[in-house]
């Protein structure tokens, strides 16, 4: 029975094809009495997937259509009733549904260039949380066709719009504000490598609390090295964060990332080095121009750009053959050491090993800067 998991948690774990199979029986009916009798029922289901945006960057809703991204409430609002907006569907929509709404206090929209007052229209925000100025949120505007009875052909039959909401969905960011705070902490927690080295610290925790990026960044004028005890040290750091950020609940782990100053090439086939290459050769191939950006045509790695981590996305054979339809490119310190071990294949030129690192004197790598990526 310990292993039995809940329906949320399937739910949450299913593709975005799976959900739609699963969903299937409650979304068609909604889509087809919409569209047939012009009745919006699916208010609800689009919420809760706006809802589901502030808690999952990585969630791909069926029916809400918005971004991930989370806004300050900074205007005023104050709370309406249904009753204070015209004609409209949503009492069929909210119907015993704990909605609240709120309208936007000393501003309009207007969907044209026009400055015709009866072309500007109310704000107002629909939302099953309690929302006050000041708190996070996601949302997503509700077609007008959606809304009013009269609006079936569209807005520019209707002579006055200013009497006329504009609406829009919203969910509040729970974690937003706390993510804040937790920013300053992690600063706080880093004070002590800073301490240590010639380095700034940049802290970026994203207001929906699943994805948490540390950068460690080299003065300008300091060389950053490479060493067995500064990769000790930055593990010790993320293993620290990972301990306070899983005190306070959150279930985020942390990988390191290592990005290169200067110039530096491997001609090697050690470690991951091969299959960099190879999807090196394919990332270059598929832009514009063929400027081996990855590997140089004497099939040198370029170390600098491979670790300033990008994502090459790929065709079918090629995704079929790696298992994914991207690859990720980066450095991290086994990387590093890899390079170390087999310094003769190494160069700071593209076009043949010469045994030197991208450091000044060409005997030691060279760190512009360190990422540790929570998520």
């Amino acid at each position: 029975m310990k292993h039995l998991k809940s329906y949320n948690q399937v739910n949450e774990e299913l593709t975005r094809k799976q959900r739609m199979i699963l969903h299937m029986p409650y979304v068609l009916p909604g889509i087809l009495i919409n569209k047939f009798l012009g009745i919006t029922t699916l208010l609800n289901y689009k919420w809760s997937e706006i809802k589901k945006k502030t808690e999952d960057s990585k969630f791909d809703p069926i029916l809400a259509r918005s971004s991930h991204e989370i806004s300050e409430m900074k205007r005023s609002i104050k709370k309406i009733t249904l009753n204070d907006i015209p004609e409209n569907k949503l009492g069929f929509s909210t119907f015993l549904r704990s909605w609240k709404l709120y309208l936007v206090e000393g501003d309009t929209h207007s969907d044209s260039s026009s400055k015709d007052p009866k072309r500007r229209r109310p704000i107002v925000y629909l939302s099953k949380d309690e929302i006050k100025t000041g708190d996070f949120f996601c949302g997503e505007r509700i077609s007008d066709k959606d809304v009013y009875p009269n609006f079936k052909n569209g807005q520019a039959y209707i002579y006055d719009l200013s009497t006329y909401p504009i609406i829009v969905m919203i969910a509040k960011a729970d974690k937003a504000e706390e993510t804040i705070d937790m920013s300053q902490y992690i600063k706080d927690i880093c004070l002590e490598i800073k301490d240590d080295l010639p380095v700034e610290i940049e802290v970026s925790f994203n207001r929906i609390g699943d994805e948490l990026y540390v950068n460690v960044n080299s003065h300008e004028d300091y060389n950053l090295l490479f060493t067995e005890e500064l990769d000790r040290k930055i593990e010790d750091l993320k293993k620290t964060i990972e301990s306070f950020l899983h005190s306070q609940n959150y279930k985020l782990s942390g990988k390191v990332y290592y990005y290169l100053k200067g110039k530096m090439w491997y001609f090697g086939e050690r470690g991951r080095f091969p299959e960099i290459r190879e999807f090196g050769k394919y990332d270059d191939r598929s832009k514009d121009v063929y400027d081996w950006v990855k590997v140089s045509p004497d099939k040198g790695i370029n170390i600098t750009s491979v670790s300033n981590r990008t994502t090459s996305f790929l065709s079918g054979s090629e995704a079929k053959k790696y298992g994914g339809d991207r690859y990720e490119f980066y450095i991290d310190s086994n990387d590093l050491r890899v390079l170390l071990d087999d310094k003769e294949m190494c160069s700071d030129t593209h076009t043949k090993p010469n045994g030197k690192f991208n450091s000044k004197d060409g005997q030691n790598i060279q760190i512009q800067s360190i990422c540790m990526k929570f998520n």
